[in-house]
């Protein structure tokens, strides 16, 4: 009477040992390649922000603006695209880094500084719908949390 079960050579061994490694080698390589990815798009993100503190410290009327002013002296269109540059740098930050609690914050902070401007029909109409649904909701979430802070202080 035989085994039950054929005898496996030493060559199936080797061969099913080289496959699994195979796989978890590719597997390894995947992960790598994501990480690799995703710490570069944070590196990026951080640097559109960092770019963006950069030009406020140079424009420091445009950071923290007296928006009726720059309505009165036809700087309004520079100060558009500053705002443009600053959402861009946090809407990357939202997308690559996520929704952390600092960086919300922190947005919220500055968005703050451009309330007139956000909060105006111009941009809630015409400006608002060229960002990603997040950086809508935070947009608005800041606005709101603004007002209401506005409404405390009086």
């Amino acid at each position: 009477m035989g085994l039950p079960w054929e005898p496996i050579s030493l060559a199936q061994v080797v061969g099913g040992f080289a496959t699994g490694l195979g796989v978890g080698v590719a597997v390894f390589a995947a992960l790598y390649a994501r990480s690799e990815v995703q710490s570069s798009k944070y590196a990026s993100a951080l640097k559109s922000f960092q770019h963006y503190q950069e030009l406020a410290f140079k424009h420091l009327d445009l950071a923290e603006p007296n928006y009726q002013s720059l309505v009165t002296t036809g700087r309004t269109s520079e100060y558009r695209w500053f705002v443009g540059i600053f959402l861009t740098a946090c809407e990357e930050i939202i997308l690559h880094v996520g929704e952390k609690k600092y960086w919300v914050a922190t947005i919220h902070a500055h968005i703050l500084k451009h309330h007139e401007y956000l909060g105006s029909e111009v941009f809630q109409t015409k400006k608002l719908s060229h960002y990603a649904p997040k950086m809508q909701k935070i947009i608005s979430a800041a606005l709101k949390q603004g007002a209401s802070n506005a409404q405390i202080e009086t």
